[in-house]
């Protein structure tokens, strides 16, 4: 299913749920992009991050949708507190639903703002605003492209982590097992070193998941075991291997932060042109030069 399929149908469910629960119910009108005039309140404007990129070639595990939620009320508290209940009961829901689980990873509440305004019959109105950001996964398929360096990479890390732990490419599949590690390809970067050659260099990160312990112990194993061998095997038969360069790992306390990996790969290359189909999955970010 692409990304595209997974926002649109995400976002119907969110109005299903929303329209079933007696809590949410009252949600007038669902408002898909910029919309003025002839509102009926409560109304929910549906709005996906600046970032969030609707198409096939999405890679990242977790996006944003932004629900704003207006409401009109002439009494100025009342509307506050109404606004900013409803708000709290939708969080309570998008967490909460069966339906949904699995899909909400966070949901965070902004703050109301009050606006002031007139009527059609020039009486003085009063609507609030609340923001919700919803951090929503995106799953795949299993049927992108991976790129040869990421699937020697996750084998190494396979070995080093051993068989209790999962390791993806990309992103992970809808039913996903943990402790896991994701690997994605993040740059590409290819330099001129002689007439005759490059240095081609690519970043990955990892994105550790499970527990706080397993997270730790399973980062901290990755870096540890990387400035160990200091070379991963790219080709075994035709002895062509990849230098690591700065494997480093960041951990927070917040339990909804998974632990990440970050590391670059290096090697010499006179066909820096064979990279140029991985550096199109990336959104063209990397260069060569």
């Amino acid at each position: 299913m692409s990304s595209a399929d997974q926002y649109f149908g995400f976002v119907d469910e969110i109005i299903s749920v929303f329209g079933s629960d007696p809590r949410t119910s009252a949600i007038k009108e669902y408002v898909f992009g910029e919309k003025e005039q002839g509102l009926a309140f409560p109304t929910m404007f549906i709005l996906p991050d600046d970032d969030d990129p609707v198409r096939d070639t999405f890679t990242n595990w977790e996006s944003k949708l932004y629900l704003v939620l207006i409401n009109y009320n002439i009494d100025v508290e009342t509307g506050k507190r109404d606004t900013v209940r409803m708000a709290l009961d939708a969080k309570d829901i998008l967490e909460a639903n069966p339906s949904l689980n699995g899909k909400v990873h966070a949901v965070e509440v902004g703050r109301v703002v009050h606006n002031t305004g007139k009527d059609n019959q020039n009486r003085v109105v009063h609507w609030e605003q609340i923001d919700l950001i919803v951090k929503w996964k995106v799953f795949t398929d299993g049927a992108e492209t991976v790129d040869p360096w990421l699937e020697a990479l996750a084998i190494w890390t396979q070995n080093e982590l051993g068989a209790g732990w999962t390791v993806y490419r990309n992103t992970y599949p809808e039913q996903y097992n943990q402790p896991g590690v994701v690997w994605r390809l993040t740059d590409i970067e290819a330099r001129e070193k002689t007439s005759a050659a490059f240095e081609v260099r690519k970043s990955f990160q990892a994105t550790v998941l499970g527990s706080k312990a397993y997270q730790y112990s399973g980062a901290m194993k990755i870096v540890e075991g990387m400035r160990r061998d200091i070379k991963i095997a790219l080709d075994v038969v035709n002895r062509r291997y990849m230098t690591v360069v700065d494997p480093s790992v960041k951990i927070k306390p917040d339990i909804t932060l998974p632990a990440q990996v970050t590391v670059t790969l290096t090697r010499l290359t006179n066909r820096p042109t064979d990279e140029i189909p991985y550096i199109m999955e990336i959104d063209g970010r990397g260069t060569i030069g």
